[in-house]
């Protein structure tokens, strides 16, 4: 169990040409809010529950509680600059889930994935309880789009974050990038950038932003210094909608006043 390492890619041209390129980068960098590497953090303790605690024998630790393994992860975050923990407990630890919730989501985003499934039932047992937020969304968890925009309707209602995901081994088909930007959530999980499947959504996510213009913004979620929700929007920024692209506004939540967002946001997941 380790913090996956999250830093900008070496660069391997000749030194006058690296030195041309900073100045690019530091103002790519100030635009969507980025200001040093960062880390992700997906333990998936599933894994290692053994129905009373967590075995941790294959890491060359002990058995731990839940509150231990907590405390292993407040380490990690006064550590290293983690901006996110996926899965850090068993997906029925709900009390667990809350606790950590309660103490670490002010430093960084605990996510929750095997404890919601994508399931609206779960969803709105984890927003009455506090368990975990944001949600990772997986559209073939539920199974129909109409599910997962429900489960994502909820999440907007309650102020939650949310995270579309893809799922590993899948195809090169990209819908997943368009669906994401529409969604509005600001943060899409579609692995590193490797293989022709992963690549593909990095490469529509290029190219909506190319279609949508002025209309489109980056900027990472876990930007600091201005107020923001949850989900890293700042204040106001919810209600801007796809029609300034031309793009019908088509709110998932009923009777919700947000539209659709039209910026594509930064995320920490992609350069995992």
């Amino acid at each position: 169990m380790r913090a996956t390492a999250e830093a900008s890619t070496p660069s391997v041209a000749a030194p006058s040409a690296k030195a041309s390129r900073r100045p690019r980068r530091r103002r790519c960098r100030r635009r969507i809010g980025w200001r040093r590497p960062t880390r992700i953090a997906e333990p998936a303790a599933n894994s290692c529950w053994a129905g009373d605690g967590y075995d941790l024998a294959k890491f060359g630790q002990a058995q731990e509680t839940s509150d231990e393994l907590i405390a292993s992860y407040e380490k990690w975050l006064e550590a290293f600059p983690i901006v996110l923990i996926e899965d850090g407990l068993n997906e029925n630890d709900w009390s667990g889930f809350a606790r950590q919730t309660a103490a670490q989501s002010g430093r960084a985003q605990i996510v929750g994935d095997d404890i919601f499934v994508t399931n609206p039932a779960f969803i709105r047992r984890g927003i009455a309880e506090n368990a975990a937020n944001p949600v990772l969304i997986t559209l073939n968890q539920i199974g129909s789009v109409s599910e997962t925009m429900q489960a994502i309707a909820l999440c907007r209602e309650a102020g939650w974050a949310y995270v579309i995901s893809h799922r590993s081994g899948e195809t090169e088909d990209a819908f997943i990038a368009d669906f994401a930007v529409a969604m509005g959530g600001g943060q899409i999980k579609t692995g590193s950038a490797s293989r022709s499947e992963r690549i593909a959504k990095y490469n529509r996510l290029l190219e909506i932003e190319a279609e949508l213009g002025r209309a489109a913004t980056f900027r990472s979620p876990f930007a600091r210094g201005e107020s923001r929700s949850a989900s890293g929007m700042r204040n106001g920024d919810s209600n801007l909608s796809l029609r300034r692209a031309g793009i019908p506004n088509v709110s998932p939540a009923r009777g919700s006043q947000r539209g659709v967002g039209a910026e594509a946001r930064g995320s920490a997941h992609p350069r995992r």
